[in-house]
């Protein structure tokens, strides 16, 4: 995941001339495709799952970035 968003961050300063910064990763989760089985998002079917604890990491992160810039 470090390395995906080093090529993405290098991309967008040098064509977009825009940072972005990481906001975390979400780890492969057993509870994802089981809840897409069932149709349903992977957050309510399995809240307590890693994906969705990690979901609720970056959301977190989103909204501590966006507090502070107000």
């Amino acid at each position: 995941a470090s390395a995906v968003h080093g090529r993405l961050r290098d991309v967008a300063a040098r064509f977009l001339d825009v940072e972005i910064r990481s906001l975390g990763a979400l780890p492969r989760d057993p509870a994802v495709p089981a809840a897409l089985g069932h149709g349903l998002p992977f957050v309510l079917r399995s809240p307590g799952s890693t994906a969705a604890r990690a979901i609720a990491r970056v959301v977190g992160e989103i909204d501590h970035q966006l507090a502070r810039s107000t």
